[in-house]
């Protein structure tokens, strides 16, 4: 855990931010075990797409797979496919991946919050990390690490690091919509948004740049949501910088 420029706040483990569309982990995983989807199914990624009457944008895409939209960034594409999940659903793939529970950590962390969408608007903007979504860097760095173990893992502190800890209960999820995901997230670090972090083989992960308003004036984070190997990770930065090549940095440090 680490923090710099946070005025002595533990923002890595405290932060409320939105996630933006490293949220589509959770989506994704929504959509692949609970949709019946695949990293190969065909998707659109039109320019601009009104969900329950709010609109999403981006570079508008050829027709292509799944994993190659997720890996541009095509915020159209999740707010369609939106329709294919109930809003239990996406919150309880949302609980099942650690957001919004009580890890019973000891020290003050925020664990995420996903409250029910009231309408398919704003599904379709919780499915794109937007809305009233909000996370710590510490709750997405256990989401990374579910997505590439297969198994969500509280994490825990141990005041001495000699002694036996009892681990907090983990919970596996679907061994099928993980193989989607891992191959998702290996294409996004290949050759999507995250590709600058790719200093091995092992690298997975999505970037991602929110825009959002508090207390009445505009601000962004900027993220990186991924792991290599055993080590999970999440990196937030209040502005705009590019976390793909922090975390190459990082990987290679």
């Amino acid at each position: 855990m680490s923090n710099h420029g946070t005025g002595g706040r533990n923002s890595a483990f405290e932060g409320h931010y939105p996630p933006g569309l490293t949220f589509g982990i959770v989506s994704a995983e929504a959509l692949f075990s609970q949709a019946g989807m695949k990293q190969s199914t065909e998707t659109t990624c039109p320019g601009t797409v009104t969900v329950g009457g709010k609109t999403f944008t981006n570079n508008a895409r050829p027709d292509s797979s799944f994993a190659n939209h997720f890996a541009a960034s095509c915020k159209t594409t999740l707010a369609q496919l939106s329709s294919k999940v109930d809003a239990q659903t996406l919150l309880r793939e949302a609980s099942q991946l650690g957001l919004g529970k009580n890890w019973g950590l000891g020290v003050p962390a925020f664990t995420g919050s996903v409250p029910a969408p009231a309408n398919d608007g704003d599904k379709a903007a919780a499915m794109v990390g937007e809305g009233a979504v909000q996370v710590s860097p510490l709750a997405m760095a256990m989401v990374a690490a579910a997505a590439y173990s297969g198994t969500w893992r509280p994490p825990y502190v141990l005041k001495d690091p000699s002694t036996t800890a009892q681990a907090p209960a983990a919970q596996s999820l679907p061994p099928e919509s993980i193989s989607n995901l891992k191959k998702v997230l290996s294409r996004t670090a290949s050759r999507g948004n995250a590709k600058g972090a790719r200093v091995s083989g092992d690298v997975v992960g999505v970037a991602a740049l929110t825009t959002y308003n508090e207390g009445g004036r505009p601000k962004t984070v900027s993220w990186f949501v991924g792991s290599s190997g055993d080590r999970a990770f999440a990196i937030a930065v209040e502005g705009v910088i590019n976390t793909p090549a922090l975390a190459a940095k990082f990987l290679g440090g």
